[in-house]
């Protein structure tokens, strides 16, 4: 050594270090003590220690006509209506006339009704005393569940006593009987993603305990304990509705000429993934999707979407979220492929700074993506699905639909919250005004000076099309494939061709995967020779199903018949679960079919070029074939799920001795793919004698739980899977902005994913409380006083007895709380909950358009004096009346599935608005990311 032992050098060294260990204790032991005097007396949490502490600034989005959905700024002025439910900018609210109704969803305001307030609060974090050592501590760092404590007097014990009183008697078990993720409802897509996960997770972390001994010479149990996950993962589906996507208006009318649907219906999924940290089951990934079936018309036809995926960094390891949410994806994948889907698709794009995809407030430690290493993350998982045989070709948007002239926009898949349908809808409407306008014209002769320059550098017009739109728009001529009838001439589609050249640069943003379905055609499961040759090395061999000469094969990449059952991936993991899957963080995709024009090889290698090196390379170990597992447990909740098949075990390495490993799937008759529409309408009405279709392919059955209970698996393409704040993304993001359900810290991602659990368990429950102004507590019972007056302004019934409380300076006014609450419902109780549900809506809308005042149906009078009930009753649903609460869920469920453009069913027109306004909000954000990143590549070209 330079100094060694004994040095002057080394002396001095020594002496400092022993005199900073000294003092560093002193430090801290002074600190504690400070901290722990006022937790003492109350002034800060009894658990972390702090004050006061302070949630993100609440969200409002604008009512307005005028900038429907935007963001209301922080710090400005905005104007407040009903319970704090409705916000208008400023703009908007000048816009608005003195003596107009404003109609709303389910209250009718005025102008004058509307309060001014500035956009300045900052909300604090409740507390709750414990009842044993009377110390006071954060509702969120106790677990308090305020939605328990009904009647503000339930009972608390804080966790320091409740671990006390265990020591003492001995109990070192937790005793909770608090429903937990493991006791939601299962579905045969979450069991398949469930058990997959595990058992690639135990493969996984066998491999690295293995490594982890060699390396640092420890024995192979120490080795495990450290590379240990922190806790179960459980992955459940929350939702599964059929939902309508209507085509917006000017590209339907542009391409009516061709039938072109006014309408996509798809099946929209949503799944969560928990993780069990310290005793709670903490909410780490979301991820929703869209399947459109074989049922949907060109171009959406067997298409996947990937619509939304949104993460937290608190997984225990940390390394392992990537692999986990990868297998989740490649599971998942491997599902619908099997069930009879041939495309899937991806829009890799990360969300803008301060928006949300899925769950609210990340920590601030954790990165958003940029785009290309966004890109790379999706790549990555789509080579090791190829390399497991469950995906074909990869290719992107621009190759697949745009190098062929002859394609018009009708070709492109048309997705809910993708980048095309609003970027296609105002190309038209540029088109559109331009044609009409004179200023478009005088625009384009100051323009003359720009062209020039750009003739000179040697580019014509735009890229996609040569011509110089300037000068044609000076002189007055449309340029070919603008109008309609030139389309109808067989000209250039205009718009692709416009909508091309935006996407050109990007395009590697919009991925394609062409799935290895039972339909799938030879050229679309071309992979590259790397790929290939992985395959041969592991012994994989995929095989291609010949076409029966009776099918007829369109233009498009749909088959007509329904075909999906089983074969998989080259992994042999439970015969019952056998799936792939990983998945992601924050951020979305797109699905669309395969239509002509699509290149082979060279999309493929060209898209693929960023990951074929990187991805799947520390993970092919996993999956390699390591021999038959047999389960017949397993198998029951499978049942003809998709399986792996394999043959042969192999070495650690997984490559010697390997035998060759069938991928393929198991035709289905005809019969059963032409009786596969007979599932269930879009109303969610079970149609007569349900046949065996893509979705019944996999049999119903019952598993085990970890405590030894029967629970029934349910068909979620089947049966419908309703819940209110989780049927789409932008309803959770209110719920969790409206309650300050946070995850920027893991002590509230532990409260929030408690709070969610419970709302899950409840879904009856109502989402949003009024809280007590006095006292902050959530007014669940008794009565609360609210004051017209002020903007959301309640108290609870406790402080305005209360002698000792200041009173409010306006008259309070009464209005009862809904006492008690509904409980999960049984099997039996929502098929006939379903079946009144239908029956109600026949009734509703007879009774709405019965004038008679003498109808001989006795519902008729009944439903009548319903109705008008509703529009006489003071209480309302939000102040607790249980008749119209009925009503109100009637006239919901009844608007969701009107599309008259005049509806007699009171209030229809107004929940309908509503939906809009939340389907606008969701446009909203899609449209500033959408319009981020063509700024972005226009910018780099």
């Amino acid at each position: 050594l330079y100094n060694p032992e004994g040095s002057v050098v080394w002396n001095m060294a020594k002496e400092l270090k022993d005199k900073f260990a000294v003092d560093f204790e002193n430090l801290v032991r002074q600190l504690n003590a400070e901290e722990e005097e006022k937790r003492k007396n109350g002034d800060a949490c009894a658990l972390c220690g702090c004050e006061k502490l302070l949630f993100e600034p609440p969200v409002f989005y604008c009512n307005g006509m005028t900038c429907p959905s935007k963001r209301i700024r922080r710090n400005s002025y905005y104007y407040v209506g009903g319970n704090n439910q409705y916000h208008w900018c400023h703009q908007c609210y000048g816009e608005l006339k003195e003596n107009q109704n404003i109609e709303m969803a389910d209250m009718t305001l005025t102008k004058a009704k509307l309060n001014k307030k500035k956009n300045n609060e900052v909300p604090e974090e409740s507390w709750v005393q414990c009842d044993k050592c009377q110390r006071w501590i954060h509702q969120i760092c106790g677990l308090f569940n305020t939605r328990q404590n009904k009647d503000q007097r339930s009972e608390y014990t804080c966790p320091k006593c409740t671990i006390t009183d265990r020591k003492k008697a001995n109990k070192t078990e937790g005793s909770s009987t608090t429903p937990m993720a493991e006791d939601l409802p299962r579905t045969k897509l979450s069991e398949h993603l469930e058990k997959h996960v595990r058992v690639k997770m135990k493969e996984k972390l066998s491999n690295l305990s293995k490594e982890r001994s060699a390396s640092e010479n420890i024995p192979i149990e120490e080795a495990e304990k450290l590379v240990a996950m922190g806790g179960q993962i459980t992955i459940r589906q929350v939702t599964s509705m059929d939902r309508k996507l209507d085509v917006r208006e000017r590209m339907k009318n542009r391409y009516s000429y061709k039938n072109y649907p006014s309408e996509f219906t798809f099946r929209c999924k949503c799944i969560i993934v928990f993780q069990n940290l310290d005793g709670v089951d903490v909410i780490l990934f979301g991820l929703y999707v869209y399947e459109h079936d074989e049922k949907n018309p060109a171009p959406n036809q067997r298409a996947v979407y990937v619509s939304y995926l949104d993460s937290v960094h608190y997984m225990r390891p940390r390394q392992m979220r990537t692999y986990i949410y990868h297998e989740i994806l490649i599971a998942y994948l491997d599902y619908v492929r099997c069930k009879g889907f041939a495309t899937a698709h991806i829009w890799a794009c990360p969300p803008l700074k301060g928006d949300d995809y899925i769950l609210y407030a990340k920590p601030e430690d954790q990165k958003t993506p940029k785009d290309d290493r966004l890109r790379l993350w999706y790549i990555e998982m789509l080579i090791e699905c190829q390399k497991r045989g469950i995906v074909g070709t990869l290719t992107n948007m621009y190759d697949l639909y745009f190098a062929n002239e002859k394609n018009d926009a009708t070709v492109v898949p048309y997705m809910d919250g993708d980048y095309f349908p609003a970027e296609v809808e105002n190309i038209i409407k540029d088109l559109e005004e331009g044609k009409n306008s004179k200023k478009a014209l005088a625009a384009g002769k100051k323009k003359k000076g720009k062209t020039n320059k750009k003739k000179k550098s040697g580019r014509g017009g735009t890229r996609s099309t040569g011509i110089d739109e300037d000068a044609l728009a000076a002189s007055g001529i449309i340029p070919p494939g603008v109008d309609v009838k030139s389309l109808q001439e067989g000209g250039r589609d205009y718009v692709m061709a416009k909508l091309g050249e935006t996407i050109q640069p990007m395009k590697e943003s919009f991925i394609v995967a062409y799935l290895n379905w039972e339909g799938a055609k030879e050229e679309n499961m071309v992979v590259p020779q790397d790929i290939a040759e992985y395959r041969e090395k592991h012994g994989f061999e995929v095989k291609q199903f010949p076409r029966k000469k009776s099918e007829k094969v369109g233009n498009t990449n749909t088959e007509g018949e329904s075909t999906k059952n089983n074969t998989q991936s080259p992994e042999p993991e439970n015969s019952g679960a056998g799936d792939a899957s990983k998945s992601t963080s924050s951020t979305e995709g797109d699905s669309s079919s395969g239509t002509n024009g699509q290149k082979k090889d060279d999309s493929t290698t060209s898209s693929q070029s960023t990951g074929t090196n990187g991805a799947g390379a520390s993970e092919s170990g996993t999956a390699q074939p390591n021999g038959q597992h047999d389960s017949k447990d397993e198998n029951k909740a499978g049942g003809s799920e998709p399986m792996e098949t394999e043959s042969t075990e192999t070495n650690k390495n997984g490559t010697n001795g390997a035998k060759a490993v069938s991928i393929s799937a198991i035709p289905r008759d005809g019969k059963f793919a032409a009786m596969a529409a007979k599932k269930r309408d879009i109303e969610g009405n079970v149609k007569p004698d349900p046949a065996p279709s893509s979705s019944s392919t996999i049999s119903s059955s019952t598993v085990k739980d970890s405590r030894g209970r029967i629970v029934k698996v349910i068909d979620d393409d089947q049966e419908e899977m309703d819940c209110e704040f989780l049927n789409n993304r932008q309803a959770f993001l209110n719920l969790c902005q409206g309650n300050h359900y946070q995850f920027d810290q893991l002590r509230r991602a532990k409260h929030t994913s408690m709070m969610v659990l419970w709302h899950l368990h409840n879904r009856d429950a109502p989402t949003i409380v009024q809280q007590c102004a006095v006292c902050s507590r959530e007014i669940l019972t008794g009565y609360r006083y609210h004051c017209p007056t002020c903007a959301d302004y309640d108290e609870c019934q406790e402080c305005v007895s209360n002698p000792k409380r200041p009173r409010h300076q306006h008259t309070l006014k009464a209005i009862p709380v809904a006492s008690g609450q509904q409980n999960e419902l049984t099997e039996a109780q929502r098929k006939e909950r379903q079946r009144n549900i239908h029956l109600h809506m026949t009734l509703l809308l007879h009774a709405a358009t019965c004038k008679s005042p003498k109808c001989p149906s006795a519902n008729c009078t009944k439903m009548k004096g319903l109705l008008k009930h509703g529009a006489q009753c003071q209480i309302k649903a939000n102040g607790g009346c249980n008749v119209c609460k009925r009503i109100w869920a009637l006239l919901q469920i009844h608007a969701r599935q009107c599309k008259q453009s005049t509806c007699p069913v009171p209030y229809c027109m107004s929940i309908r608005e509503r939906f809009r306004q939340l389907t606008m909000q969701q446009q909203a954000m899609d449209d500033r990311r959408r319009q981020e990143m063509n700024r972005a590549y226009r910018g780099a070209r």
